[in-house]
């Protein structure tokens, strides 16, 4: 049976691990990232997550907004192009920036058992993959983001140009932990995004992006922020 890591043993342990005055575990970005971006700090997120929970979150200049973790339950439904019966779990929720509402969805697929990050939800397995997509149509943005034995890596592409996701492991401890405390996000030109996992959470944006595209990343990412592994039926 998968072990589940609630989001109140996650707080527990991330204030124990900060050391003494009740410091929070955080990620520590990398430097080219912080350079370039802006950061944006999760507030009026919950310590809790499931189906009877508001996990309705601001994100710096963003809202998350009805995020519904039972929307799979019904039949014939299909997220990044998997039917019911590939995913071992799934979410959807709104991106909303100011007037401009992006509907997102996310999935983790069955026959990889789910999906490791870190403190922020943990599992053993060996091989693991969440899908993420922003928008509708040919304009959505899609993440994927992959756990083949410990090796963290993934992918973006929105808006025609493609970018490589990998794992961060620093952190204000003083060791660093076995799995990821973020993400990091890179282009062709550079550091694009980053993430951090451990809750609250944060993200970072690179000042080079246009509105739409940070309004694309910071959805994605969102999703990735959101992802609460599942516990076995």
């Amino acid at each position: 049976m998968a072990r589940y890591v609630s989001s109140l043993q996650v707080a527990v342990v991330a204030v124990l691990l900060g050391g003494s005055g009740c410091a929070t575990l955080r990620m520590v970005p990398p430097g080219d990232v912080a350079r370039q971006s802006e950061v944006f700090e999760a507030t009026e997120r919950s310590s809790m997550t499931g189906s009877f929970v508001d996990e309705s979150f601001v994100l710096g200049p963003y809202q998350v907004a009805e995020v519904d973790r039972d929307w799979n339950r019904g039949s014939g439904f299909s997220v990044a192009g998997f039917s019911k019966d590939d995913t071992r779990t799934a979410y959807t929720f709104q991106f909303v920036d100011r007037a401009e509402k992006l509907p997102a969805q996310c999935t983790s697929l069955t026959e990889r058992k789910g999906l490791s990050l870190g403190k922020a939800g943990s599992l053993s397995s060996q091989d693991a993959r969440l899908v993420c997509t922003c928008g509708v149509g040919d304009g959505a943005a899609r993440l994927e983001l992959e756990d083949r034995r410990g090796d963290h890596a993934g992918r973006v592409a929105l808006a025609g140009r493609t970018f490589d996701l990998t794992s961060v492991h620093e952190t204000t401890a003083a060791w660093s932990p076995g799995e990821p405390a973020g993400f990091r996000v890179d282009g062709a030109e550079g550091p694009a995004a980053a993430v951090e996992v451990l809750r609250p959470g944060r993200i970072w944006l690179s000042k080079s992006l246009d509105d739409g595209e940070r309004r694309q990343l910071a959805c994605l990412l969102a999703g990735v922020m959101l992802y609460v592994e599942p516990t076995d039926d």
